[in-house]
């Protein structure tokens, strides 16, 4: 199965609606919605435990795990790979093609740590700040792969993720 075959049928298996969005896109950006999505996934399933990547075994800390993720990512961003997994080597070059700025990423794996840790929301900032960092983030990162920059808009992507 090709790279892009792979990413592909992650997003129609992760998410029908996602999927179905992509229809809209040109075949260049979809494949590049597919890479992105991947990498959402991965880091997704490796920290809540459903894959046992980066050498963990089931009773890891999640912190622990997020933490890999992280190094990985910004490695992969920074095109400074010692990795050749498809969603860290895919999310480098989806980055670094759109320019999206790489703080997205790590705000997502921040969120996925707070849901992994189940850290709560004792205030409304605390739940806000989570809504940005699981939703947020990736409107922004979207925003970059559709050509999006005007700051409106991207306080309306973050918005929508909250």
């Amino acid at each position: 199965m090709s790279e892009l075959t792979e990413a592909q049928a992650t997003l129609k298996r992760g998410s029908k609606s996602f999927a179905f969005a992509t229809l809209f896109f040109s075949k260049e950006t979809r494949m590049d919605v597919s890479y992105l999505y991947a990498w959402c996934r991965w880091c997704d399933d490796v920290t809540d435990g459903s894959i046992l990547g980066f050498n963990q075994n089931p009773h890891g800390l999640s912190a622990n795990r997020v933490q890999q993720l992280m190094d990985k990512t910004r490695a992969a961003i920074e095109n400074e790979m010692a990795t050749v997994e498809l969603p860290f080597v895919a999310l480098g070059q989806v980055m670094r093609k759109y320019k999206i700025p790489g703080v997205y990423a790590e705000d997502l794996l921040a969120g996925m740590n707070q849901d992994a840790e189940a850290l709560g929301f004792a205030t409304l900032d605390n739940l806000l700040l989570y809504c940005y960092r699981v939703a947020g983030s990736v409107g922004l990162m979207m925003c970059h792969l559709m050509g999006v920059k005007e700051v409106r808009a991207l306080k309306n992507a973050v918005d929508l993720g909250i």
